[in-house]
């Protein structure tokens, strides 16, 4: 009885442990893909520490909705404040050269006039270079530099004021609304001015990259420069 009774024993035993191995070793080939599975949830977790989540630096140059940090934002309005006093400080009329010059041959590049040049060069600091491009084209750098030659009049700004809205657009894009005077120095005459800037960090620095004028304000200072644009 003893001997049955341990046969059956030993076979009860066998059985559990045969049924223990073939569900180890079922999903060997599942444990794979398990596997890969347990690292891809693992992969939050090391974005949670990356350096985006953990640096010094608040992320503000590319997430739409983000809230650009006191310390920031003043930074931001520092470069617009600069990039507008710059723009329109032009304290020498009289040694301006804004003439252009034929180049020699037809495939040679146009070379810009050197009060446009030094200006590009003085602007580029605060602003990228795509967007002082956009700028010469139409003719925006040059407005003002016309406008004190033909004034015969230094001109500064008067009475800047910036207004930063703090949550990021599209593209970590920072929207600076500014109103100023444009003071013809020689007369007092003062033309208003108001438009937005838009900026983006560039390397941790902030950058100009559009300056969209009011229009209508504009075209008093276009008019003065180009008076025959009233005229039909």
């Amino acid at each position: 009885m003893k001997k049955y009774t341990l046969l059956l024993l030993t076979l009860v035993m066998s059985t559990s442990l045969l049924g223990c191995t073939e569900q180890s070793s079922k999903p060997a080939s599942n444990n794979e893909s398990a596997g890969t599975g347990g690292t891809e949830a693992a992969a939050p977790a090391t974005t949670t520490t990356a350096p985006t989540e953990t640096t010094s630096e608040p992320a503000v140059a590319g997430k739409q909705g983000d809230t650009v940090n006191e310390e920031q934002l003043k930074a931001a309005i520092e470069v617009a404040k600069k990039y507008k006093e710059t723009e329109y400080t032009i304290p020498d009329y009289k040694n301006l050269d804004l003439e252009f010059k034929t180049p020699k041959k037809t495939t040679d590049p146009v070379e810009l006039p050197p009060s446009l040049r030094q200006q590009y060069d003085t602007l580029l600091p605060y602003a990228t270079s795509t967007a002082l491009d956009n700028s010469l084209r139409n003719r925006l750098i040059y407005l003002p530099l016309q406008l004190a030659l033909m004034e015969k009049s230094s001109i500064s700004p008067q009475h800047l004021e910036l207004h930063a809205d703090p949550v990021l657009k599209v593209k970590g894009i920072l929207e600076i609304e500014y109103t100023m005077k444009l003071q013809l120095d020689r007369s007092k005459e003062q033309l208003p001015l108001r438009g937005t800037l838009q900026l983006q960090q560039m390397d941790g620095t902030w950058k100009v990259i559009n300056d969209a004028n009011d229009s209508d304000n504009f075209n008093v200072m276009l008019d003065r420069v180009m008076p025959t644009s009233k005229t039909k």
